[in-house]
Parts: structure tokens; sequence; C-alpha cells
């Protein structure tokens, strides 16, 4: 499986900071590295995803963000 990587700068907007200037644009390219490699099941894992930070203690994301960065991704999935 070729494995395509997010750069660090990418990876802070999400999971170092989520809300930041700039966080759409980058959950819009780890979606579309993620429908490219698991097609629609793809839509979950990005979900997955953001729902990983809350566990992280490192990551300001709350349970308050989640709804915005959930409604983000099911508007825009099929756009990709």
């Amino acid at each position: 499986m070729d494995k395509k990587l997010l750069n660090d700068e990418q990876l802070g907007l999400i999971s170092g900071g989520v809300l930041v200037e700039g966080w759409d644009t980058t959950l819009l390219a780890i979606m579309k590295v993620f429908k490219e490699e698991y097609g629609e099941e793809g839509q979950q894992k990005v979900r997955d995803l953001m729902s990983v930070s809350l566990n992280d203690p490192t990551s300001p994301i709350e349970e308050s963000d989640m709804q915005t960065l959930y409604d983000f991704i099911d508007s825009n999935w099929n756009n990709i």
C-alpha cells in the first residue's frame, strides 16, 4: 500500500490546533487522501481520526469542536 503522509504543519492545524486559520483547507486535504485510499469508507476513517484528538492530552480539541468537524466532513465529502 502506498502511504501518503501529512506534513507537520498540516497535522498541527488539525490535531494540534483545530479551528485555527487554514484548518478547513487542511481537513479537505486529509479527506482527499483518505477518499483516494479508502473510497467511501474513508469518510468514517476521517471522522475517527478527528475523534482520536479528544483523547490526546496535548490537543486543544474539545468535545464542542467535534460537531463542527463532523458537519464539515459530512458536508464536503461528496465534493472531493
